[in-house]
């Protein structure tokens, strides 16, 4: 399920982690929607980029994960 957003977009400024948290969880309901079931979502050890971009593992149920 590969799917590509804003590719090459620059900083965020005054952007914070829980903002992004709140993004996934829309993501995830916006995939629901489309009848593609995510189980939940994990920041990568590394989740910050530093200019206000973060960095998710979200869980499939087959258990497969896809980096968003």
């Amino acid at each position: 399920m590969p799917v590509i957003i804003s590719p090459g977009s620059g900083p965020v400024p005054g952007a914070h982690r829980r903002a992004a948290d709140e993004n996934m969880t829309r993501f995830i309901e916006d995939l629901a929607d489309r009848g593609i079931i995510a189980t939940g979502f994990l920041a990568t050890p590394n989740d910050g980029y530093g200019d206000g971009r973060y960095a998710f593992r979200l869980n499939l149920p087959d258990r497969r994960t896809a980096e968003v």
